[in-house]
């Protein structure tokens, strides 16, 4: 039983970035709902989020780097000012690893 009940239980990490990402975004009141119902119908942004959280589990590398982050969307955009977001997040926390 107690192994059905840990597997129910499991701790999702993506969720817990995500959510860190959106608590920032919302209380910078620089967004209206329709920005987030706008940037979570988008794909390439979902795409880049994707990346984004694959740079913040295991750091950097060739294919996956947040300068290409920061230059896939236009930073007057929606999407480019919720990707700063995120890109700053990331940064943290590979600041933080790095000490």
């Amino acid at each position: 039983m107690q192994k059905i009940k840990d597997k129910r239980y499991k701790t999702n990490y993506e969720d817990q970035f995500l959510e860190l990402v959106n608590n920032k975004m919302r209380s910078s009141n620089q967004f209206l709902i329709e920005d987030f119902r706008r940037i979570q119908m988008n794909a390439k942004f979902q795409e880049s989020l994707k990346m984004a959280y694959y740079i913040y589990q295991n750091g950097e590398n060739d294919v996956f780097t947040l300068s290409k982050l920061e230059k896939k969307f236009d930073s007057k955009s929606i999407e480019g000012r919720a990707m700063t977001f995120v890109i700053t997040e990331v940064k943290e926390k590979l600041a933080n690893k790095s000490e």
